[in-house]
């Protein structure tokens, strides 16, 4: 009994807060609409927006095309009111609230910095917008619309304006009509309908039309006509056709000029290598030497003629074609060793139906060798931050070829700036020299697709000395050889088929020693070992690509090792191999896993600054053979401010294990895993200039493929892994000077992946207000560049 009544009078007290705060926020809103409306001109009202009422024909729209056709079209009225927040206009609010502040105080920075000054309804031009309105609609087959506006009465000295429009059933296409076979020119068009955008059925629409002039035209610079352009195809369409339908005729201009629907055909073609902004010559030198059918100007023993011109995909006496145009310049352009590409073509005049052209490339290099010093911060997903310098030599023709060989040496101090491991310190530093060859390099077949993307065969040969000061020095020496390639604009591959990495563990502490016998499992990944495979990974994004709704990147990779050699050794060695009894090289035994990855990001650009990421990363290792665990540096972390914000790195998982009340130091090296499930969502919006925000919500964790005695309930269980999900919730700032980011994320669990109190969702501990919960709970992650 006494404890319903304790439920009670909970349930109360939070029933009067939650009341407390709707009556607030109601409050606010009033006030601020109030302010709002204040300090406006006395012969003006507050423009609040518009609103766009569609009426169609029966039938002629669905209820969805409806809806979607009223935003669009209300997003084309002009100006834009005021932006809301919460119902209110605080931007507008905190500009009058300002006043007309003098100098560059307080009141001043609050005016132009936060502020937004009102949009008047006197700036409202109807009739402009009912003629946008009608013009969007005609040119998407509503033909004769009719479309009028009203102003409903004013109230608050705040104005409305609605725009009601009549729609008839909208056009479609009946019949499209290329030209005949007549004329050559026209015989090339109907050529082409196959891939046309028109299509008998769809409804007419303007920029349809537009895509399929600028298809026509690609069409015909890819059969050789040089000169022609897109604004020479016209469309008739004939509305008269049927009910509701049009004909769509294609045509070309009576008066084209003859010159641009003659193919031309490319003559000679010379190549400038070594030229410089201050030539300008369509004349051949003394030094010219053929290469591959080129005329090749410049000195050879600077660059070989027969790797430059191995990138030209323009042909003599072939017909001119846009498309290996585009790709001769950009394959050019990405051998890396030419600031400028310049392609030129002299019309030679001819009075023949078939044109023919000359063509001059003139190719500028870019200086040899440079050096560069590169500084940066970086942020790692376990919490370190801190300086990292990179000095970086480089030559970019180191054997005539346009290989580029890079040295590297590098340097960084990091430290955990904020939560319990904070004071912790890890520096690196080691280097690397790359070799990158623009092509493929391949025993017996020579590979050159014919696209505008040059793959290189790259090799890699590096050191790094890790210094966890409280702890161990861990070196590790690479060496890879493999390609990376781009298929498309979006499609980019890497496969290494040689991976070698050798671990070695340096001086330790009296501490990490400690740790090490007490963990066997840490131990055996930290063993000094080989880790001898392959590597591929597979990345698709179209986040490069400008001016898109909704973006989408997906990286895939598989990392094996010890695959190879192990068959070999087993060939010849009559054992299993294990961690007591392993294969090894050069003496030192070799790692034996298969671990994959993938990484997959959605971007909804809701507006040009607002925008909508989810986040899901899965990952699992598999060691087998010589290996009970995986490597020390291919393990998974979680927590931390690049994935589960609410929890510290090392401070959760793996799966349900949980952390004794005074854990030991060496938390921050051994809560590792073997598997990693995480998801995440954000959305982020600015908030003035530079200063941008976010609210997140983050869930994951980690867990191990083998049972581990040390962290009881760390193994994965298809039937339980579910229940050991972490959940963590906070709001972010970021500052965003678009070449750097600093953020800064306060986060919390709202869900562990252990029962608290017979519960794993502690929502209902939230205490704000509380000290405790707050250094118990609360997480705050400084990183450099955002997390996703």
């Amino acid at each position: 009994m006494r404890d319903n009544l304790i439920k009670k009078k909970v349930i109360i007290e939070r029933i009067r807060k939650s009341n407390i705060l709707i009556l607030a926020l109601n409050f606010l809103i009033i006030f601020c609409s109030c302010s709002n409306t204040k300090y406006l001109p006395a012969n003006d009202k507050l423009y609040i927006g518009s609103v766009v009422h569609v009426i169609p024909d029966s039938g002629s729209i669905t209820k969805k095309q409806k809806t979607a056709l009223e935003k669009e079209l209300k997003s084309l009225t002009r100006p834009r009111p005021n932006n809301k927040f919460l119902g209110a206009r605080a931007k507008l609010w905190a500009y009058n609230i300002a006043g007309k502040p003098t100098g560059k105080g307080l009141r001043y920075l609050i005016k132009k910095s936060l502020g937004e000054p009102p949009v008047l309804f006197s700036r409202v031009d109807i009739k402009h917008n009912t003629d946008i309105l009608k013009n969007r609609l005609e040119n998407e087959g509503f033909f004769m619309p009719e479309v009028g506006a009203k102003v409903p009465d004013v109230k608050n000295k705040k104005v409305r304006v609605e725009y009601i429009i009549k729609l008839s059933r909208p056009y479609k296409i009946r019949k499209v009509i290329f030209p005949s076979k007549d004329s050559s020119i026209n015989k090339l068009i109907y050529g082409t309908r196959g891939e046309s955008f028109l299509r008998p059925g769809d409804q007419y629409n303007l920029d349809t039309l537009k895509k399929e002039r600028e298809r026509i035209n690609s069409a015909l610079k890819e059969e050789g006509l040089f000169y022609f352009t897109a604004d020479q195809i016209i469309f008739k369409a004939d509305s008269t056709a049927g009910d509701h339908q049009v004909d769509i005729y294609v045509q070309v201009k009576r008066r084209t000029p003859a010159k641009m629907i003659r193919v031309y055909t490319l003559n000679n073609i010379y190549v400038f290598a070594d030229h410089t902004l201050f030539q300008d010559s369509f004349k051949t030198k003394p030094d010219t030497v053929i290469a591959s059918g080129y005329y090749y100007i410049g000195n050879p023993k600077m660059f070989r003629p027969e790797i430059i011109v191995s990138s030209i995909y323009l042909e003599k006496d072939s017909a001119y074609n846009s498309d290996d145009y585009e790709i001769t310049l950009n394959r050019l352009m990405r051998l890396g060793i030419y600031k400028f590409v310049n392609i030129k073509f002299k019309d030679l005049d001819s009075t023949k139906k078939t044109g023919k052209l000359d063509t001059y490339i003139y190719l500028t290099p870019l200086p040899t060798k440079s050096v560069k010093l590169d500084f940066r911060l970086v942020s790692k997903s376990d919490n370190f931050s801190g300086p990292l310098v990179n000095v970086s030599l480089k030559d970019r023709n180191v054997f005539h070829g346009a290989e580029t060989l890079t040295f590297n040496v590098n340097g960084s101090i990091e430290t955990i700036l904020t939560g319990k491991g904070h004071g912790l310190t890890s520096s690196t530093i080691g280097g690397d020299i790359e070799l990158a060859i623009p092509r493929f390099i391949t025993p017996f077949v020579t590979i050159n697709p014919p696209t505008k993307f040059v793959p290189k065969t790259q090799f890699t040969i590096g050191f790094q000395k890790l210094i966890e000061v409280q702890y161990y020095n861990l070196n590790t020496y690479n060496f890879s050889a493999g390609y990376k390639w781009n298929q498309t604009d979006r499609i980019v591959h890497v496969l290494n088929p040689i991976v070698i990495n050798f671990l070695k563990l340096g001086s330790t502490s009296s501490l990490f020693d400690t740790i090490l016998k007490n963990n066997i499992s840490l131990k055996r990944s930290f063993a000094t070992q080989f880790i001898i495979g392959s590597y591929y990974s597979y990345t698709y994004s179209t986040l490069a690509i400008q001016n898109r709704k909704f973006d989408f990147y997906f990286n895939g990779t598989v990392d094996a090792a010890g695959n190879a050699i192990g068959l070999i050794q087993s060939a010849f060695k009559h054992y299993d191999e294990s961690i007591d009894h392993p294969y090894t090289i050069f003496g030192e035994p070799y790692s034996q896993y298969v671990l994959g990855t993938i990484d997959l990001r959605n971007y909804l650009n809701i507006t040009k600054e607002d925008r909508l990421v989810t986040r899901f990363f899965a990952g699992v290792g598999v060691p087998y053979g010589n290996s009970t665990t995986l490597p020390f540096i291919k393990e998974f972390f979680t927590g931390g401010n690049n994935s589960v914000r609410a929890f510290q790195t090392g401070f959760l998982g793996p799966g349900s294990y949980k952390l004794p009340p005074n854990p030991s130091p060496s938390i921050f090296i051994d809560q590792v895993g073997d598997m990693k499930l995480e998801g995440n969502i954000e959305y982020r919006f600015p908030i003035s200039g530079i200063l941008k925000g976010a609210i997140f919500t983050d869930a994951g964790n980690i867990w191990l493929m083998h049972n581990d005695t040390s962290r009881p309930g760390g193994k994965f269980n298809i039937n339980t892994f579910y229940k050991e999900i972490a959940v963590g919730s906070g709001v972010g700032l970021r500052f965003d000077a678009s070449y750097f980011v600093l953020r800064f994320d306060l986060a919390f669990p709202l869900r562990r992946p252990y029962p608290t109190e017979g519960n794993y969702w502690v929502i209902n501990q939230i205490r704000p207000l509380d000290p405790v919960w707050r250094n118990n709970n609360l997480v705050l992650n400084i990183g450099i560049g955002y997390p996703f």
